[in-house]
Order: C-alpha cells, then structure tokens, then sequence
C-alpha cells in the first residue's frame, strides 16, 4: 500500500513538472481573452453589439501552459475603441503579460432624419432611433427622445448623423440642492449612490456634486438625470 502511495504520488509529480514545462497555446490565450472582453462589455452594454479583435502575440513567446490565466482590464482602458488586457498566471508557473485589443461597439442611438441647422428643437419630425459604431463613451448617446424635450442643436448636423450630448442645448433638469444618484462604473465594477447637486444643471453638463461622507466630485449629467463620475 506505502509502495502504491508513493508511486502515484510520482505520478502527479511527473504530470505537474510535465504540465508546467508545456508551452502555452498562444492561440488560445487570445481566445480565452476575447471571452473575457466580450463577457465585460455583454455586462456594461447588453443592447450593443460587439466586434472584439485581440492583438497579436510574438510567436517566439515561450510561457508555461497556465491552465486558469486571469485577465484584468488595464487602469484607464475602456470597452470601447483600443485598450489593454492584463494576463495572469499564478500556477503550475506564475507569469504575467498585456494583450492589447480593438472593440468596435455598435448600439442604440437617435439619428437626424434630415439635415439640422444649429438652433432647431428636436423632436419626432427630424429624430429617428437606429444603430451607431460608438466612438466614444456609449453614455455620450442620448436614446429617448422624450427626454430631450426642450433640447436643441448647438451646432448643425448631417443627415443621419448621430446625436451626442456636447452638441445639444437642454434646459436644466437638475436643480441646486438637489439629491442626485452618482454612478461609477470602472473596470468590472459599478458603484451608485446619492449625491447633492451644487448647482443647477443640464443633460451633457459638467456638476459638482457633495458626497455623504462630505467629499466634493465632479460629473457629467446623463439623460436620465444621473450623473456618470469618471473613475
């Protein structure tokens, strides 16, 4: 039995220092990275569709096969456009590396139906909802039209072209004083709680907001009265 024991416990020996000495599918790395990235956007964005290509590895890359690698968004990268992908491995040998990757992000938006002069109201007549590549924060899209009511165009726009806030002028639909629900969304994570707003403010607008524990922050109103803080 001691002899039998002993035996298999070679054998696991064997097949761990076998396993660690197997180089890793680079191939596979980079799709089991593009799982990732598409699990993270399918949570931030569910109505949008995504187009995620992930960069290339040196072929002449030789790392142990790790059977469980982690990935973490890099500090700063969003789930849009270009940005990086932490790679780690704690075992059988611990190894850590970036991929880079593009996403092309398309999703709900409203369009101009026909050419607007800077300083037309929107509304049904001129707006029509349709499917835009996001080119930057999706939150920057406005996709109810009924809460832009009041709201026209700073500037002109091309047919079909896609609505944004900067170039809206709202009326304020935040007041000074005002409890307003703070959202952080990071890399995985989104926070919310209330904030008081310290000035009156409209839909694209920058706020200043004070915290519960006292704090001040800085955002940017969304359509639904929010306010987005960057993290």
């Amino acid at each position: 039995m001691r002899c039998l024991q002993v035996m298999l416990a070679l054998v696991l020996m064997f097949h761990s220092y076998a396993q660690a000495r197997t180089g890793q599918d680079l191939s596979a790395l980079r799709e089991a990275a593009q799982r990732f990235v598409a699990g993270q956007v399918a949570t931030a964005y569910p109505d949008a569709r995504a187009d995620i290509g992930i960069g290339p590895l040196d072929p002449r890359l030789n790392l142990p096969n790790c059977p469980e690698p982690i990935f973490n968004l890099s500090p700063g990268s969003n789930l849009w456009g270009a940005g990086n992908l932490g790679v780690d491995c704690a075992a059988p040998a611990a190894w850590s590396l970036y991929l880079t990757y593009r996403i092309s992000l398309k999703g709900p938006a409203l369009l101009a139906s026909r050419p607007l002069a800077a300083g037309e109201a929107l509304g049904p007549g001129n707006v029509v909802e349709g499917m835009v590549e996001y080119g930057s924060d999706p939150g920057r899209y406005p996709r109810d039209l009924t809460k832009l009511r009041g709201a026209t165009l700073a500037r002109p726009l091309a047919k079909n072209g896609p609505i944004i806030i900067e170039m809206l002028r709202l009326q304020a639909i935040v007041k000074a004083g005002q409890r307003v629900r703070m959202q952080v969304d990071g890399n995985g994570f989104r926070v919310s709680q209330e904030g008081i707003a310290q000035s009156q403010a409209g839909i694209g607008d920058s706020l200043r907001l004070k915290t519960p524990s006292g704090r001040y922050v800085q955002g940017i109103v969304q359509p639904d009265g929010s306010v987005r803080i960057a993290p």
